[in-house]
């Protein structure tokens, strides 16, 4: 039986899971070479006030990322199961809210193509939030009543 939403859940888990392994593979990559921690952002935050902080963020929310979307994946299809992945995905919501905000306050919004990935980034947990509500708060079917 196909639930509500379960297409919205199904393709914004697999950007999650997409984003969220780019993003394990980008920090990986940065332990290994200067060249390559400079570009993706790890020597700013080994240079903040609270490193080790930082750099756990850094590993945890695209491990966030990667669970909500396979988490999604897998209850996409049974109905009113998705109250876990409604909670994450307003966690990676909150989240995405921060980071936007922060690229806008620190100027780093200059163009078109910026404002555009802002709206991308903040247009995918909302996907997913819905998705996961309409799943959660399904009616369930008569056949299901006792």
């Amino acid at each position: 039986m196909k639930t509500r939403g379960h297409i919205l859940v199904k393709i914004s888990s697999v950007v999650f899971i997409l984003y969220g392994a780019a993003a394990l593979l980008a920090f990986v990559l940065s332990l290994m070479s200067a060249e390559a921690a400079e570009e993706y952002g790890l020597a700013d935050r080994l240079a903040s006030p609270y490193p080790i902080l930082s750099v756990m963020f850094a590993v945890l929310v695209p491990l966030l990322f990667v669970s909500a979307g396979a988490l999604g994946m897998l209850r996409a299809d049974r109905p009113n199961s998705m109250g876990l992945c409604f909670g994450l995905g307003i966690a990676i919501l909150v989240i995405s809210i921060g980071d936007v905000l922060d690229l806008v306050l620190s100027g780093l919004v200059l163009n078109i193509a910026e404002i555009g990935t802002c709206v991308l980034v903040l247009l995918v947990p909302v996907i997913y939030v819905i998705g996961a509500w309409r799943n959660w708060r399904q009616p369930k079917s008569p056949s299901a009543r006792p």
